[in-house]
Parts: C-alpha cells; structure tokens; sequence
C-alpha cells in the first residue's frame, strides 16, 4: 500500500558573516557532541582572529549538519538564545525549514535515512564530505503538524535530559580533579 508520502528539498541557509572587528561565538564541529548532538560549548574570537572556515552567521533553534563523512554524527540544534554573533564552520550546512519545525529536522538527519544517504552520497577521498550539489537532492517528507508536535516535544525533552546528564558529568569530573588534586598536593 501507496504512504503517498510528499516531498520537499532541503533549504540551507548561506548568511555569512559580517568582517566587523567585534567578539563572535564561533562553533565548530569538535563542539558537537556526537552522542547527543549537543553544543558542548564555544570559543570567542575577534573577527580578524577567527579562522578563515568561520563562515556562516547562526541563530537559535538552526540545525547544524556536518557536510564530512567522518563527523557524520556531528549534529545539533542551535540551543544559544544570544546568538547575536553566534558563527560556525563552513564544515556545517546550515538549515531551516519552511515546513518542518527544527526538532523534526533534528530527528531525520540524526536517523538512518540520513546516514544511509551521506554514505551514497560523499565524495572524496581523504575527507570525504557531502558536497552542495548533492545536499540539495536530498528531499525531505512533508509531516502533519500533529505528529511534528509529538516529535517535537520528544526531542525537546531528549535534549534537556541530555544537557542536564552532560552538565551533571561536567561538574563530577570537575569535582573528582579537586579531589585528585588535593590527595596529590
């Protein structure tokens, strides 16, 4: 039986950044948490500091999505509210969607239709990666907004989790170097 299922091409944004000599928040793909696919952190940078791949101007709730094969888990959603100068690698493409909300996006390119399809679909060699050409074939399925509302709030709440557990293991460890320290000095 026929899911009639509907299809959209994906969107990437391309909104480069301003050459201002002021501090950007700067991501790049060893900021990503593969596991969990969050943000695990920043670095800030003057603009004539930032490295030349420090290319395209994010905000809140964008989805970054690793363009190379070997970071193919390199996935997040934007989750910095002051995300005036927020930047990120050109190692990312940068989406939105005009049809579905960013967890959904969020859900799809962290399943196996996405690995499935940078598997086919990376070219290269030594750094095999996705190029634009190709990101833009893939098409995504158009889902009723009850079902992106389920998603949603399933991912939301994954997210959260996630972070709080992160956190919580950030501060442990941090907590266990005191100690180490302390016996040791």
């Amino acid at each position: 039986k026929s899911l009639n299922i509907k299809f959209e091409n994906i969107n990437i944004k391309k909104n480069r950044i301003n050459k201002e000599e002021k501090e950007y928040k700067y991501i790049e793909i060893a900021n990503i948490d593969d596991r969990s696919g969050i943000i695990k952190g920043f670095s800030e940078k003057k603009y004539f500091d930032l490295p030349e791949r420090a290319q395209w101007k994010i905000e809140y709730n964008d989805l970054l999505v690793s363009s190379l094969k070997g970071s193919k888990e390199k996935i997040a959603l934007v989750d910095i509210e002051d995300n005036e100068d927020l930047v990120s690698s050109n190692g990312f493409y940068v989406e939105k969607s005009d049809f579905l909300n960013p967890e959904v996006l969020y859900a799809i390119f962290r399943s196996r239709f996405y690995e499935l399809f940078i598997e086919q679909m990376a070219t290269g060699s030594i750094m095999s990666a996705i190029t634009n050409k190709y990101f833009q074939m893939l098409e995504l399925p158009i889902i009723n907004d009850e079902i992106q509302n389920d998603i949603q709030k399933e991912v939301q709440s994954y997210l959260e989790n996630r972070k709080s557990a992160f956190e919580n293991l950030e501060l442990i460890k941090s907590k266990m170097n005191d100690m180490i320290e302390q016996i040791y000095s």
